[in-house]
């Protein structure tokens, strides 16, 4: 996906696929960070 945007949008739009997809990534790592957090109190009582 990200190298088809670079090359049929150029440069500025494929930049901007690769930061929407790592802020994706680093919100998805935060969430499942969050809920094993979460889970992990739980499990113990």
């Amino acid at each position: 996906m990200i190298l088809r945007r670079s090359v049929l949008d150029g440069r500025a739009t494929g930049t901007a696929t690769v930061l929407g997809n790592e802020c994706g990534v680093v919100l998805w790592g935060l969430a499942a960070a969050f809920g094993l957090s979460t889970l992990r109190p739980v499990s113990r009582s």
